[in-house]
């Protein structure tokens, strides 16, 4: 089903809601499903992803959470609202090819007549999406209203989420994958979000929360292949429940205390994936492990990677101060396949030019560097990058000699991108001279720019852009957010022209760009356009 088949009407609300910036979370949901919009030969076969894929549902306002978070106690606040613009277009699309159901629900003051409305929605399309695979939850509360105590606003709320719990068991009966989100912690959404997961137990393949889940001890995860858990989802520690860790495909101890023990995780070597969230982890889970010998000993010796995970391919490790030891000192086993890590600037300008020099078998290295006011030079990164995510700003000579330096680069993605170091007059090669630019590199595939929104840096990257996208032929994947929408057209035209591969671009959006994804000329053979809030 397309949107052209859906009344004007709810056509325009859909898109003034969701490109206004007080919306914040659909934004943020949409933003992260490039397929939610997806721009075929005329605008008026956008077809929502909802019809494929994904269904979103929402209960309450994030503008009513923020003023009412502002405001404090006072004032009776207004009843959260129920969007029914987009549960109608939702409901309308949905079909039983969906596979995923991502429902946003806002605590309010005043919930439960909001709250009945929101469930009811959902049960008026439940029949149309019982087959989803998938469960997104993302969860915000603030705990009382004005003169409520303590105890009467968690009553309150816990009657709130054994009435979601019980509405979302009900219709999801296949629910095999779970994802939680929650942005205020408080005991009434670890009881929901419990909830659901001893619910979906018996079946669940895979669980990723960033809140604690409190799991009852007799909770059986015996198909868990894919965790990322917080400390508290194992419940009492010293009677976690029953998982089955030998079956994981990816464990993330994601917020795990440096001094909790590791031993419900003993079995955990199955994994071929894991992540920790710091250096520290690293350490004590090896002297947990292995407590006699020296505890940075796994640095230099690969032999506990080998014994401890011998199925290991991809190891994430966040952004800790001492992360330039792991870049100096770590020896990754040779069965290792990928091994991405979030680093702060300073820490990788601290890091020696020869870092990682004994990362053999290691076929792909992700780097994210972030925090730092200074730009980062090329020297301190690590020729073997695969994938590198620059979050300080970079001027455009040295972005250029990045990449230039990088020979196994595959993905670029620049956050602030300046343009202080090179010359006003950037000279885009024509087709005579793109043999020039080719060996500017012959990997990449996909590549993110973004800049400071003055005119000035803008037309810069528009500029940029441009030179970077005749020099990568190998280019699949483009996204420039500052793009203006005057320039989309003849960056499609162009592209789709010089690079046979190119089959996604995405760029900013908003209520007015869709009149300007006109073709007509028929000369675009980009299938799909894609973009992005």
């Amino acid at each position: 089903m397309h949107l052209r088949d859906l009344p004007n009407d709810i056509l325009h609300q859909v898109f003034k809601e969701a490109t206004r910036p007080t919306f914040g979370l659909v934004r943020h949901q949409w933003k992260h499903s490039l397929r939610l919009l997806t721009v075929c030969r005329r605008w008026r076969h956008v077809a929502l992803s909802a019809v494929h894929s994904r269904v979103y549902f929402q209960y309450g306002s994030l503008a009513e959470v923020r003023s009412h978070a502002r405001s404090g106690a006072g004032g009776e606040p207004e009843s959260p609202r129920v969007l029914t613009n987009l549960g109608a277009v939702a409901s309308a699309g949905c079909t039983n090819t969906v596979k995923t159901v991502s429902i946003t629900i806002y605590y309010a003051e005043t919930a439960a007549p909001g709250l009945d409305a929101a469930l009811a929605m959902m049960r008026a399309g439940a029949e149309r999406w019982r087959g989803a695979k998938a469960l997104e939850v993302v969860l915000h509360a603030y705990p009382r209203a004005s003169g409520e105590d303590e105890d009467g606003a968690a009553a309150r709320h816990d009657d709130d989420a054994a009435r979601i719990c019980a509405a979302l068991a009900s219709m999801l009966p296949a629910v095999c994958q779970l994802d939680i989100t929650e942005s205020l912690q408080t005991r009434s959404t670890e009881k929901m979000l419990g909830g659901l997961a001893s619910h979906f137990a018996g079946q669940l393949c895979g669980i990723h929360s960033q809140a604690p889940i409190a799991l009852p001890p007799d909770c059986t995860l015996r198909r868990l292949r894919r965790a990322a858990i917080s400390c508290s989802s194992v419940g009492d520690r010293r009677q976690p429940p029953r998982m089955d860790l030998t079956t994981l495909v990816s464990l993330e101890m994601a917020r795990w205390p440096a001094n909790h023990s590791w031993a419900p995780l003993a079995a955990g070597s199955g994994s071929t994936d894991i992540v920790f969230p710091s250096l520290e982890h690293l350490n004590v889970w090896y002297r947990e492990r292995d407590a006699e010998e020296d505890a940075e000993t796994w640095l230099w010796d690969e032999t506990p990677w080998r014994i401890h995970f011998p199925k290991l391919k991809t190891m994430t490790v966040a952004s800790d101060h001492n992360t330039c030891l792991l870049l100096r000192c770590m020896v990754l086993p040779p069965h290792m396949d990928k091994m991405h890590m979030d680093v702060p600037a300073p820490v990788l300008l601290s890091t020696p030019k020869t870092s990682l020099p004994h990362a053999r078998g290691t076929e792909r290295l992700e780097l994210v560097v972030r925090e730092s006011l200074l730009s980062v030079p090329p020297e301190a990164i690590p020729a073997l990058v695969t994938r590198l995510e620059m979050r300080p700003p970079i001027g455009v000579d040295s972005m250029l000699a990045l990449i230039r330096r990088l020979p196994r680069l595959a993905t670029l993605m620049l956050w602030r991108l300046e343009f202080d170091d090179i010359q006003a007059d950037i000279s885009v090669p024509g087709p005579d001279e793109y043999c020039f630019v080719e060996p500017l590199s012959a990997r990449i595939e996909c590549l993110c720019l973004n800049a400071r929104q003055e005119k000035q840096s803008v037309d810069m990257l528009v500029a940029v852009a441009k030179y970077l996208m005749l020099g990568v032929p190998t280019l699949a994947d483009f996204r420039a957010p500052c793009i203006p929408r005057a320039a989309i057209m003849e960056f499609v035209d162009a592209y789709s022209a010089w690079h046979p591969h190119l089959s996604d671009i995405a760029f900013a959006l908003d209520d007015s760009c869709l009149a300007t994804l006109d073709p007509g000329s028929g000369k675009t053979t980009l299938s799909p356009v894609l973009f992005f809030f």
